[in-house]
């Protein structure tokens, strides 16, 4: 283990993936903090992705995730032949518990509002279906968990019936299908945009297409190595996504159907286009930086909203009004500061504590990596989901 900002961080990570991690999480709190009135041209600028496309950082988030997930359980698969289902979700729960019901309790104590309001859909991960009066945002932790939970159970069954390899794609690609099908079909009987959005039949094709990635790095090793000859191709399809995402409504009728599929193809592309491209000398001072962002990022998504309506509330009595760019790095400030010290305290203690006691069965290291240790080392996923 070696420190990075006094986070304890893994010697050997796979900084391009934080990389887009830490994207990730900038655009998904500018989308609720970037709405400025007031400043300069240059920090307009700066503030415009986060204001205009921040949404799509959740989309990001869950490519990532599907990717980072799948691989482990893929490549537990390819070197034990068999998937601890058990030791899968104590692991997960070790990562996600701690900090959010430490978040549930400070907003029981601090928010104000009737904690039945909020407690019992997020404690149960139902707040996508049952929208909490408070900390709605965290739609796409449920999104998240019932999507794993499914393909952890469907992968015991695939090991405990020796069903054929091609069930995992197909699967996925059914996914991809269907969730924009549905999203229709919702748009097509007056669905509310806000929960199609937010329910997890409309969102799964997001985590499918990175779960779908992952199961062709494992196990179609030479087809995944040749798709890096593609990276500038994946580079141009990330930037017509960005631009379609630009001059888009996600609430319209093309956002809430289409938008979704091509929010995660420009966040798998910008993924691709990045993956193995060495953009940061490991060590160096942004790849810190870089490393750093990624490490919080967990405690900042859940931390961010809570932080923001601490500051509104405290805000008029230090003459600040929302939309001043003072405000905005006020609340970017206390905001890292607040994620920091909670992945200090309570996360990192966590993830200890949970590979002591249940450590990986795999070291989830794709064959493609094996085979660049000499050159260029990549660490197995270190990124502790």
């Amino acid at each position: 283990m070696k420190n990075i900002f006094f986070l304890r961080s893994e010697p050997k990570r796979e900084i391009e993936l934080d990389f887009v991690r830490a994207i990730a999480i900038l655009l998904a709190v500018g989308w609720h903090f970037n709405h400025v009135a007031s400043g300069s041209f240059v920090s307009r600028a700066i503030l415009l992705p986060g204001a205009a496309i921040g949404w799509a950082g959740v989309d990001l988030f869950f490519v990532l995730s599907g990717f980072l997930i799948g691989r482990i359980i893929f490549c537990e698969l390819r070197d034990k032949g068999s998937f601890d289902l058990k030791r899968f979700y104590i692991r997960r729960f070790f990562k996600l518990w701690p900090l959010l019901y430490l978040s549930l309790f400070a907003l029981a104590v601090f928010s104000g509002e009737p904690p039945f309001q909020y407690v019992p859909q997020i404690a149960f991960h139902v707040q996508n279906y049952f929208a909490p009066s408070i900390a709605n945002h965290l739609w796409s932790l449920a999104v998240e968990e019932h999507f794993y939970l499914i393909v952890a159970v469907l992968l015991s069954l695939f090991v405990r019936f020796r069903w054929s390899e091609r069930v995992v794609p197909t699967s996925c690609m059914l996914a991809i299908v269907i969730a924009p099908i549905l999203r229709a079909i919702a748009n097509d009987i007056g669905m509310n945009p806000v929960e199609i959005q937010w329910q997890t039949q409309f969102r799964v094709d997001s985590l499918a297409a990175g779960v779908l990635l992952a199961w062709i790095a494992v196990f179609r090793e030479q087809f995944w190595n040749r798709t890096f000859r593609f990276r500038t191709l994946f580079a141009v399809i990330a930037v017509l996504g960005s631009a379609v995402l630009f001059n888009s409504d996600k609430y319209s009728y093309f956002g809430s159907t289409i938008g979704y599929s091509v929010a995660y193809v420009t966040s798998a592309a910008f993924m691709l286009s990045v993956y193995r491209t060495r953009l940061f000398t490991s060590g160096s001072w942004p790849s810190r930086l870089v490393v750093g962002i990624s490490m919080i990022s967990y405690a900042m998504y859940i931390w961010h909203v809570p932080v923001a309506g601490f500051l509104a509330r405290i805000a008029p009595r230090l003459g600040l009004q929302e939309g001043q760019l003072i405000y905005v790095g006020l609340c970017y400030s206390l905001s890292f500061l607040v994620a920091y010290l909670a992945t200090v305290i309570i996360e990192q203690p966590s993830l200890a504590l949970r590979d002591k006691l249940f450590p990986r069965k795999s070291n989830g290291e794709l064959p493609a990596a094996k085979a660049l240790t000499e050159e260029a080392p990549l660490a197995p996923a270190t990124n502790n989901l």
